[in-house]
């Protein structure tokens, strides 16, 4: 797999830069909307109803520190 592949942003999330999206979807059986905070490639995502909280996500996966 080259790079542009693994770092590609599914069409249907937001692009966050470098990589990292945050894709939405809906919580089985509820309804609800659930946010997919997600490093390059997918690897590795953190979910939640919120979508404050998955930018944060994102902001922590980058290393990014409040100071």
């Amino acid at each position: 797999m080259d790079d542009s592949q693994k770092t590609a942003v599914p069409s249907n999330a937001i692009d966050c830069g470098d990589g990292y999206y945050i894709e939405t979807g809906e919580e089985p059986g509820i309804g609800e909307v659930r946010y997919a905070a997600c490093m390059p490639g997918g690897a590795i995502c953190r979910y939640s109803n919120d979508l404050w909280q998955a930018q944060i996500y994102i902001e922590q996966m980058k290393g990014n520190r409040c100071q």
